[in-house]
Formats: structure tokens, sequence, C-alpha cells
């Protein structure tokens, strides 16, 4: 990795510090150095570490630092409120089904079933080099380390008037192909009529999630149905992710999921 002549860090007032490569000569200053984090520049992008050369002390690379995948637009009121909603209701009960009405009728089929989940809010998850998402709600198994496909991350978007930017879809589409991680969409457009959650019967019972649009292993679905296959004629791949980001982005406007606003859709 590429040396680096200056690092910065914060102190404990949360200023920041500039050090030269020539203090790491001294001893007691590299001490303190490394006890300190040490970036390329003030809320930098770049993790440094020191190298106590003989010759040509310097700071080296020893990581970068995660980013956000997007920026998240300012939440409205509502779109706050309804994540506080289903997070209140998660947290209440330990079973919970997720189900997704078939097609042509409204029949429930379980889409996952989990048990003994722990729930976090604006939760981030390192998805790919570099990056992370931000999910409004994210899930996983407290009692049971493994991560397979029946204890998988559960993520929760709530969506109102803003969907994923196309990098970021085809990244989670990508990660839930090749991690077991399932992305439960919330349409506040569409609650209570096909986004609804209700409770158990009792305590032996799971809650009856209602969904409608979820992603995973590599497809975004509607209903219980793969995207590119209900609607097989447009010929839809994930592989040919603009497309198939464009087709359902335009659905869930088209479906009125997602509300309009004067600005740009989806941005």
């Amino acid at each position: 990795m590429p040396k680096h002549e200056t690092a910065f860090y914060q102190d404990e007032n949360n200023i920041w510090h500039e050090v030269n490569h020539n203090e790491l000569f001294q001893k007691q200053k590299r001490a303190e150095l490394r006890e300190r984090d040490l970036y390329d520049k003030p809320d930098g992008d770049l993790q440094l570490g020191i190298r106590n050369h003989k010759i040509t002390p310097h700071f080296y690379v020893k990581r970068p630092i995660r980013k956000s995948l997007e920026y998240k637009s300012k939440k409205s009121k509502l779109h706050n409120e309804q994540i506080d909603i289903i997070y209140n209701f998660l947290k209440k009960y330990k079973k919970h089904s997720f189900n997704s009405y078939k097609s042509f009728n409204f029949t429930e089929e379980t889409i996952i079933k989990i048990k003994n989940y722990e729930w976090e809010k604006e939760a981030k998850f390192g998805i790919i080099y570099g990056k992370y998402a931000v999910f409004d709600i994210l899930g996983r198994d407290y009692e049971n380390i493994h991560l397979t496909d029946k204890n998988p991350f559960v993520a929760i978007e709530v969506i109102d008037t803003h969907f994923h930017s196309q990098e970021t879809f085809k990244i989670l589409l990508e990660a839930t192909k090749n991690l077991p991680l399932i992305i439960i969409y919330f349409f506040i457009n569409q609650i209570p009529k096909l986004n609804h959650l209700k409770k158990p019967k009792n305590e032996n019972f799971y809650t009856r999630n209602v969904i409608y649009f979820h992603m995973s292993d590599g497809s975004f679905w509607e209903k219980n149905e793969r995207i590119e296959e209900k609607y097989e004629k447009y010929n839809l791949s994930p592989n040919n992710s603009d497309q198939y980001y464009n087709f359902i982005k335009e659905k869930l406007y088209e479906k009125k999921f997602i509300k309009s606003t004067s600005s740009e859709q989806g941005t």
C-alpha cells in the first residue's frame, strides 16, 4: 500500500490534529499515536497505521473506511413513525411469519418463519468492500451464530416517497444472492391493505405479517413470484440490472406503492 507522510487523529474534544511522519522518530510520540485512530484526512476514507522504519518512518494504509452506499434523504414523520411501529412489534413478539399473497388470490403463503431474533434500527451492514448499507431495521438470530438459509439476516425497508438508487439496488440484489439475506419492503402507501402486521393468538403462535414485495436469492419478488418469471414476456433478467431496475421502479410507481413527489422519482 502507498506510504503516507501525514496522518490525522481526533482528540477527546473532537478536534482534528495533523501529524507529520518526522514525529515518528520520537518513541513517546509513536506510543501515543498507536493508541489513536489515524486517518488520511479529517473524517478520512482510509485508516492508517505506523511503520517504524529506522530511516524513513511513515504511515501506511490499514484499510478503507466503509461509507454508506447512498445518501438517505431526510425521513418524514410518517416514515419514522412506521419504522417505530414495525420495530416495536418485532421486539414485542418472539415468533414471526412473513407471508405473501399467492398470485390470483389472497391465500397466504409463507416466505420465511423466524424466532428469537434481535432487531436494530438504522443498522449498518457491511455489504461490499468499502461500503455499507443502512437498513431501516435489521434482524438476526441471537441464539444461533450460524449464518445459513435457516437463520438469515432479515432487513426491513420502509418505503414512502423514495426507492433505492440504481447502484444500491444492484449491490443489494447481488448480496441476497451471495448471502443468507432477505430484504422485506413495507410500503406506507399500501398499509394496511397489502402490507400489514398481525399479532399472534398467544405466545405459542407466530405473527402473520403480510408483504407484497421482497428481495432474496438474487431476485426481486412480487407476491410469491420472481419478477422475471411473473413478467416473462418482457425477457427480464437480474443479470441485466439496468433493465431489471427500471422495470421494477416503474411498476412501483404505476401500482402506487410509492408516492409521487415533485422531484425525480426514486431520487
